[in-house]
């Protein structure tokens, strides 16, 4: 059993079975603000890292794709 407000299952509402909410989406922890804080400090930790922005990444696809950081 999961908590109320959790996660939501396969079809989108709202659920607190565990089997489902793996099966949907586990919901950001703080809702809206708690996304947008968790966005941010992803975009400031990527630069300390060495990692590179999104447009910049090369295909996961490709069998030749390494790492963000590593990418050529």
């Amino acid at each position: 059993m999961v908590p109320e407000g959790w996660g939501l299952g396969p079809d989108g509402l709202p659920t607190t079975d565990a089997a489902s909410v793996l099966a949907g989406a586990m919901l950001p922890f703080g809702g809206h603000k708690g996304s947008a804080l968790a966005t941010m400090i992803e975009l400031m930790a990527g630069p300390c890292i060495g990692d590179r922005p999104a447009g910049n990444r090369p295909s996961s696809t490709r069998a030749t794709a390494r790492p963000p950081a590593m990418a050529s």
